[in-house]
């Protein structure tokens, strides 16, 4: 528990463009499971191999989505912190 209060800390403190970047990149995996459910509802409907493919690929790209924005957030912070320190 006290990992979790320390990583929430330090994210406060992050640079607002690397927040954004996260909150983009949360917003746009949630997307990718709407379009998951839907396409996993479609299938009974519909050509059922071609919206089982869009149900999966949606459910893999959408973890994957979200960590590779939220690695480049914390990359980004890294390097704005970089930046100020060494103009200091």
């Amino acid at each position: 528990m006290q990992f979790v209060k320390k990583v929430g800390k330090e994210l406060d403190s992050i640079c607002i463009y690397s927040k954004q970047i996260i909150i983009f990149s949360f917003w746009s995996a949630v997307v990718l499971f709407v379009l998951a459910l839907i396409s996993y509802r479609m299938a009974f409907y519909l050509d059922y191999h071609q919206q089982m493919l869009i149900h999966r690929t949606a459910m893999e790209a959408a973890p994957s989505c979200f960590v590779a924005g939220f690695i480049a957030a914390l990359i980004g912070d890294l390097a704005a912190r970089s930046y100020e320190k060494k103009n200091r």
